[in-house]
């Protein structure tokens, strides 16, 4: 009677990433059990899936978003779920439970950076930082690599230019160096304002 779809994808996808997989491997329980670990070790050993089931992970997630302070953050309500939001915060909360950036930087790699120019000619070259785990890729009946393009694309964002004071400047995200993993979270519904519904995109 759960809807297990959306969490049993998410955690499929990351127990398909050899590197965590050999990190849970070598994974012993200290004495002060890291909850989220121990539940991803416990479905890597799973034979018979009919067995088992992602729901236990789900409410240790939902009860790490609730201690800190994450309330807006919703997996067990069985109305709509986010794989991506459920994946982006079960990520998190393990990276706090490892105490360590070594193991994301291993499982993604990616580092990206912001380029912002202004019509006046200035030219900003924001700090290189670790890319997203999970990009999300908006679908416009078109197909994934435009929609990765898109997402790589120039778009006008509100900043102030530090030579001008202009509010209004270009923004574009290149990869700097590409991740050993990337994933992509398809946002398949499209929000008609004219109408006020959405749409799903085939």
């Amino acid at each position: 009677g759960k809807n297990l779809c959306f969490s049993n994808a998410a955690v499929s996808s990351l127990l398909n990433n050899p590197i965590l997989r050999r990190f849970l491997d070598e994974y012993s329980n200290p004495p002060d059990t890291n909850p989220i670990t121990e539940e991803l070790n416990h479905l890597t050993g799973v034979k018979n899936l009919n067995k088992s089931s992602t729901h236990k992970l789900r409410s240790i997630v939902q009860l790490k978003c609730f201690e800190s302070g994450q309330f807006t953050k919703e997996f067990n309500n069985n109305d709509q779920h986010d794989a991506g939001e459920f994946m982006q915060s079960m990520l998190e909360h393990l990276w706090n439970e490892n105490s360590q950036d070594t193991l994301k930087e291993e499982m993604f790699g990616g580092v990206s950076q912001d380029i912002m120019t202004c019509l006046c000619g200035c030219r900003v070259e924001l700090a290189p930082e670790h890319m997203s785990e999970i990009i999300p890729i908006q679908l416009t009946k078109q197909d994934v690599q435009k929609g990765l393009e898109s997402f790589l694309s120039e778009e006008n964002i509100t900043w102030e230019c530090p030579k001008c004071a202009r509010a209004t400047v270009k923004k574009r995200r290149l990869i700097v160096i590409e991740p050993s993993t990337l994933i992509l979270q398809l946002m398949r519904y499209n929000f008609d304002a004219a109408n006020k519904k959405s749409s799903k995109i085939h």
